[in-house]
């Protein structure tokens, strides 16, 4: 009995561990189903919901893959009013979820004591367009290379790692 007793055990673990992957794409489909099955109106309204559910679908790709600022872009779409309503409930709680777990930084520069308002930044060598020196700069999770210059100084470089959850972290250059 204790043989069979440990395969059963194990057994259980795979059905749970199968079943916790395949829940969200089941969930997907059966919205999505039901929301075909029940389409009435114009096909525009059609369009909205299989445009719900893609961003639905994809939301939960990026979020898995750690890329939690794209995955916040497709929740703030399937939260939307003219979405299903289950879709846009489960969207708005991912949402928050996406907004809380997301890493945020502030980057700090000094020149001889002094502030400096008037700087470049760049993140994994892309230009850091949403960057203000006022507030924080949202990230994804994972390993950068951060980049800073300011005018008529060479340029300062740091490697950083941002973890889920990480706000208002400070890296100061000077």
């Amino acid at each position: 009995w204790g043989r069979a007793a440990g395969y059963a055990s194990r057994s259980m673990r795979d059905v749970t561990r199968l079943s916790r992957r395949l829940l969200p794409r089941i969930v997907t489909l059966a919205l999505a189903l039901a929301g075909s099955a029940h389409a009435e109106g114009p096909a525009s309204k059609s369009d909205q919901a299989t445009g719900c559910a893609a961003s639905f679908e994809q939301s939960q790709v990026l979020r898995k893959n750690g890329q939690l600022r794209s995955a916040h872009e497709e929740l703030l779409k399937c939260a939307q009013l003219q979405c299903r309503e289950a879709i846009r409930n489960q969207c708005s709680a991912w949402l928050l979820d996406v907004e809380n777990a997301t890493p945020s930084l502030i980057i700090e520069a000094t020149v001889d004591g002094e502030d400096r308002m008037d700087l470049q930044v760049a993140v994994d060598d892309k230009p850091a367009t949403d960057w203000s020196p006022t507030k924080a700069l949202e990230i994804d999770p994972g390993e950068h290379v951060l980049r800073v210059t300011a005018p008529h100084f060479p340029p300062s470089e740091k490697r950083i790692i941002m973890r889920e959850g990480d706000k208002r972290r400070v890296f100061s250059f000077s």
